[in-house]
């Protein structure tokens, strides 16, 4: 993933996901995924960024959606299923709550 950004914007940490699906549980990888990724983007304010392929590899199933997430759950923008695509976003880090704090305090003290 390469990341570009205009001179003198403000960044943040950023969560990625990658994960696989295989078709033999009772609760699809993918639902389960979807659920995960909303609720920490609403547990700890802050963006979600999923990134997941399309297609299969041996037994495991790739099916793609990748999506980024805002902080209340909303989705921002989401690939559609089975399909490969390129999706983009503009995340509005002031409203990262208490995370985006955080992670700036640690900066400050030049601990990440």
């Amino acid at each position: 993933m390469r990341h570009c950004q205009p001179k003198g914007t403000e960044t943040d940490r950023l969560n990625l996901s990658y994960s696989r699906h295989r078709s033999t549980r009772r609760m699809s990888n993918r639902i389960a995924w979807e659920r995960l990724n909303k609720f920490y983007a609403q547990i700890f304010s802050c963006y979600v960024i999923f990134v997941n392929r399309v297609g299969y590899e041996g037994e495991n199933r790739f099916w793609g959606e990748s999506a980024v997430i805002a902080p209340g759950g909303k989705e921002v923008t989401k690939a559609d299923y089975y399909k490969e695509q390129l999706i983009t976003a503009i995340v509005d880090l002031k409203k990262c709550g208490i995370i985006g704090i955080f992670c700036q305090n640690l900066e400050k003290r030049k601990l990440i």
